[in-house]
């Protein structure tokens, strides 16, 4: 029997919530639309296989990237953000937070997430090189990454590993994921794929 590959799904939390709102909500209603649940997200990744592909895969880790509120100046947000934190280690996911930086007329306008894509796209090229993983998934559609992704075809680890990316559809829509010169295999997840991995839970209220 061949050797499943090992597949490390790299996820930045907030593109994949704001794209999922957009797409199946229309950025409307309560704040748990769009939420998923990271490992179920990986697995359900790891499932999948480019056309024309057959090997079999399985889950290494999935690493969940977002940034981490202030706990002295927002106390409820860090909180919530604490318990959703807990939810996601107790499933086996690995999160990786960086600070939110809060501009001068916070709350008026938002708190913004700063590094979190330079974080990912240095571990997507640092543990290319180390071997770590035989398929790596970018389920973004920053285009910031974009350099992440050149470099792993620059460094010759695209040539060893396998890199891919994921992203909402709605419908026919297909948000175009395309880097010159590099063939890149997309894996496009329909209302039917985030239903399955939805999370309803409520992190604003703390448990009994």
């Amino acid at each position: 029997m061949s050797k499943r590959k090992q597949v490390v799904v790299f996820m930045d939390e907030s593109n994949v919530y704001k794209d999922a709102r957009r797409c199946f909500f229309k950025n409307e209603g309560p704040s748990a639309n769009g939420r998923i649940k990271p490992m179920r997200y990986g697995m359900l990744l790891a499932d999948l296989r480019p056309l024309g592909t057959n090997e079999e895969r399985e889950i290494r880790e999935v690493r969940a990237y977002g940034g981490i509120p202030n706990r002295h100046v927002d106390p409820g947000t860090y909180a919530a953000h604490r318990r959703q934190m807990a939810e996601w280690e107790r499933c086996d996911v690995t999160p990786i937070m960086r600070p939110l930086r809060y501009p001068p007329d916070w709350p008026d306008s938002p708190a913004e997430q700063k590094g979190v894509d330079v974080q990912l796209a240095l571990d997507v090229v640092v543990m290319g090189l180390q071997e770590e993983y035989d398929v790596a998934i970018i389920a973004s559609t920053d285009t910031d990454l974009r350099p992440a992704i050149e470099g792993c075809h620059a460094l010759g680890i695209a040539d060893k590993c396998e890199i891919e990316v994921a992203a909402w559809r709605h419908g026919k829509e297909r948000k175009r994921i395309e880097i010159q010169g590099i063939h890149l295999w997309c894996h496009y997840l329909d209302r039917e794929d985030y239903d399955a991995c939805h999370d309803s839970k409520d992190y604003n209220v703390p448990k009994s």
